[in-house]
């Protein structure tokens, strides 16, 4: 792997993710776990980095080298950026070091001391996963501590990469520091949202993009994700898989015909103005044109309800979901009119 690939890997770990995604269906026949045969295990390659000395590095770094071919690599290349007039092992001496780097992995081995519950977690995910996709193969679950520059868990290459160190609580004080990360992002970065937040990643690239570019689009290609993912991880509540609070939960399901009349009067269902989607796809810390209690990303939860009202309609199963690439046929066929409470 080029130099410039690798420096593109991890600073852009999405865009990534993104080229390897039509890699990835739930025909997909590449050799990964076998389905729910195997304990799942979460790779602790965090440890494997915090536990490096002067006296072990070179043995150490060479096994890490054999263990992790793909991420290792990579992962010297990017995260120790410590100083740029020394070799790749100087700076990865250094970067152990430094006491600061030091506080954070210990931090993420605090919290993070055992993950049993979160490997069953998972592994009761994955279960749920292969009723839906029989004998499909599953993801290995690799963590790790990013130095805050991979905010999410990545899908690359059928692995589910994990930045431990996002997920320490919304408290933790170093995330006040972290560059353009508002205060609403921070709220998210609790333990609890690895595992929906792994296997959203993990269904993306199931899901084709729309090719229409269009507002309703868009809304159907989130919400396909947020009814699948729902249905791996059904006890996760909808507040935690769509980022809301449990007070914009139920803004949405009181003002659910409001919200919807609204894009049909503005004409902006069918739209393919960038800043209209935006304002309802993207994240944000509010919704604008709406009320304050309005969560962000409204968008995405009416493709929820569009889907959830065309599987009600249909019967159709998820792999007929994931078939089915026609928004239209699939807005149409759902029926979605929600009434406008008075």
């Amino acid at each position: 792997m080029k130099i410039e690939k690798i420096k593109i890997f991890l600073l852009l770990f999405l865009a990534l993710w993104l080229s390897n995604a039509c890699n990835h269906t739930p025909n997909s026949t590449q050799d990964t776990q076998t389905p729910t045969s195997q304990k799942v295990t979460i790779k602790r390659f965090d440890r494997a980095i915090n536990t490096l000395t002067e006296g072990n590095f070179d043995q150490n770094t060479k096994t890490l080298a054999q263990k992790y071919p793909e991420l290792y690599p990579i992962y010297v290349q990017i995260v120790p950026q410590m100083s740029q007039d020394t070799s790749l092992d100087a700076n990865l001496k250094l970067f152990v070091k430094n006491p600061y780097i030091k506080t954070i992995f210990g931090d993420v081995d605090s919290v993070f001391s055992d993950v049993w519950l979160l490997e069953t977690q998972f592994q009761n995910a994955f279960e749920r996963y292969n009723t839906i996709f029989p004998n499909q193969p599953l993801p290995q679950i690799v963590a790790l501590v990013s130095t805050f520059q991979q905010q999410n868990v990545q899908m690359l290459d059928q692995t589910l990469y994990v930045p431990l160190d996002m997920f320490l609580g919304r408290q933790y004080p170093f995330y006040k520091t972290i560059p353009n990360v508002s205060a609403y992002q921070i709220k998210r970065f609790e333990a609890n949202q690895i595992l929906p937040n792994s296997i959203r990643e993990w269904i993306k690239p199931a899901v084709l993009p729309s090719k229409n570019g269009n507002l309703l689009g868009e809304m159907i290609y989130h919400g396909k994700i947020i009814y699948l993912t729902k249905q791996i991880l059904p006890q996760v509540s909808d507040s935690l898989l769509l980022h809301f609070t449990a007070a914009q939960i139920q803004w949405a399901n009181a003002n659910e015909g409001q919200i919807w009349a609204s894009v049909i009067e503005n004409q902006t269902l069918y739209s393919i103005d960038k800043l209209n989607i935006a304002k309802y796809i993207n994240d944000a810390p509010f919704m604008s044109g709406f009320p304050n209690a309005a969560p962000p990303m409204l968008g995405r939860w009416i493709g929820f309800q569009i889907v959830k009202k065309y599987i009600e309609k249909t019967n159709a199963d998820p792999k007929t979901l994931l078939l089915q690439t026609d928004e239209q046929k699939i807005l149409t066929q759902s029926g979605y009119k929600p009434k406008i409470n008075p």
